[in-house]
């Protein structure tokens, strides 16, 4: 039988992957059959799993072209490139999406530009973000070589591009910015 401390880490464990579904769940509501997404650094392919049952056409990018093999095998568009400098048109996007991405990209503020860029008038960018210890935990398990955002840093800087607005869940935080003219 697992002791008091034990407990609490599961307890703790399950909440945060309580907290990351209901925001998945949260993000992928937002998606409709007529959208036009762009998921960045779509890595395992999580984020676009969500949104794969919701009809929008979804196009995964990533440097690692094995996550990119992942996204054409589930049927998803994907495309190998750098973040920072995206080979779209602009506004070609209606969403343009990231799941726990900033963290391990050192030039984070070039590709929040970047997707406001490629981002639709009226469109969406949305961020979701660890924050905190936990923000720092997944920096050291990538050694990334640069220190990891926090939500904070990147909502000011979505401040350039848009009026945005935040959603926190224990662990997490999603931030949501709408293109403007």
């Amino acid at each position: 039988m697992p002791g008091k401390k034990e407990s609490s880490i599961f307890f703790e464990l399950l909440g945060m992957v309580q907290d990351r579904e209901g925001l998945l769940g949260e993000l992928a509501s937002m998606v409709t059959r007529e959208d036009k997404v762009l998921d960045i650094a779509t890595g395992s392919g999580y984020l676009a799993g969500h949104l794969r049952g919701r009809g929008a056409e979804v196009t995964c990018l990533d440097t690692d072209a094995e996550a990119v093999a992942k996204a054409h095998a589930y049927g998803l568009k994907g495309v190998v490139a750098d973040a920072s400098n995206l080979p779209f048109r602009d506004a070609c996007f209606s969403k343009v999406l990231s799941w726990s991405a900033m963290v391990h990209i050192p030039r984070w503020r070039r590709v929040l530009k970047e997707a406001f860029r490629v981002s639709c008038v009226g469109g969406q960018v949305v961020v979701l973000e660890p924050r905190g210890a936990f923000a720092v935990r997944a920096f050291r398990d990538f050694a990334s070589e640069h220190e990891a955002p926090q939500p904070e840093e990147v909502l000011g800087e979505l401040m350039k591009y848009s009026k945005p607005r935040a959603i926190e869940r224990g662990f997490a935080t999603m931030i949501l910015g709408n293109k403007t003219l």
